[in-house]
């Protein structure tokens, strides 16, 4: 558990408490019931929101190079401390590694190809030549 997750976790108790107790002054025990399930799904929302948001203003990864898939659709393969880096798979399949500022295509015969640069917070193409690891 990160300190996104035990934020949203005390946000739906926060949140799930008091919406009951104020909906159990005027419905008494149906309140409280409706007041959880209601009071309990706001910091969800709210966080799938920021998410979404975030990922359309200031994404943490690029769209793929096929163009459909986005920062929420990759799934992280490895995490490799020694460079500080990330290998990820997108939907499509494709291989990337991650290290900043830097995203790279990883191809099949282990080489990295210069993809996107992350500069002032947006993602640029990077025209760099072929990287080895």
């Amino acid at each position: 558990m990160n300190i996104f997750d035990l934020g949203t976790l005390v946000a739906i108790i926060f949140c799930a408490y008091f919406v009951g107790k104020f909906l159990a002054l005027s419905f008494g025990v149906l309140g409280w019931i409706i007041g959880l399930v209601v009071g309990g799904s706001i910091p969800l929302l709210l966080r799938k929101g920021l998410v979404l948001f975030l990922d359309k203003c200031i994404p943490t990864r690029p769209p793929c190079k096929n163009g459909t898939c986005h920062m929420l659709d990759y799934k992280i393969i490895e995490s490799i401390e020694k460079d500080q880096s990330v290998l990820l798979r997108c939907k499509c399949g494709t291989k990337y590694v991650q290290r900043f500022p830097y995203f790279m295509e990883l191809l099949d015969d282990g080489t990295t190809k210069p993809y996107m640069k992350k500069i002032w917070g947006i993602w640029k193409l990077d025209k760099g030549e072929k990287q080895g690891n």
